[in-house]
């Protein structure tokens, strides 16, 4: 019994010292498709998470976004001190200086809070990328695997909720900010 269990050792340990030889044989090549991979995945996620958010977009408002419509008249009347109004408990004045523009520009269809949050996705995204570029520590490849990687998990498609919502612009420009 134990004269078999030190075959199967061996015969492990063979077939591990098989796998690394050809991992050392075929690095580039591996690399390669691994990149191609985490690439590919990158832009599954995007893909996914814009697709959600073009199917379930309805200009109709949500949630707090419903007292926007009806600050219409204040943003006019009292003029850039609305901006400071407080919010429950806070006070968001960059996120109210978008949904003002855009019942300005658009009508308060919500199209400028959901472009201003896909941009702050895709300039946090820009921050890791520029950070990660400037590690010369990393090899190229870890800094290409790493960046890709940022790249899936800032696009995963969960985020669809976060960036369809208008009022939900505040976390995602604070999250630009903080980074």
């Amino acid at each position: 019994m134990a004269q078999l269990s030190v075959t199967s050792r061996e015969r492990t340990q063979s077939a591990w010292a098989r796998v690394n030889a050809f991992a050392r044989v075929n690095r580039p090549q591996f690399v390669a498709v691994l990149l191609a991979a985490l690439l590919a995945w990158t832009a599954l996620n995007w893909f996914r998470t814009i697709e959600t958010v073009v199917r379930y977009y309805s200009p109709l408002p949500s949630w707090d976004y419903w007292r926007i419509p009806f600050d219409a008249v204040r943003y006019k009347t009292v003029g850039l001190r609305f901006f400071w109004d407080q919010h429950n408990e806070h006070r968001i004045v960059f996120p109210e200086i978008i949904f003002f523009l855009d019942l300005l520009l658009w009508h308060g269809r919500m199209l400028l809070p959901l472009a201003v949050s896909f941009l702050c996705y895709l300039g946090t995204w820009l921050v890791l990328v520029w950070t990660v570029l400037s590690d010369k520590y990393l090899s190229r490849t870890g800094r290409a695997i790493a960046i890709l990687l940022a790249g899936i998990i800032i696009g995963w498609s969960g985020s669809a909720v976060v960036l369809a919502s208008a009022f939900l612009l505040q976390w995602t420009l604070m999250q630009l900010s903080v980074l």
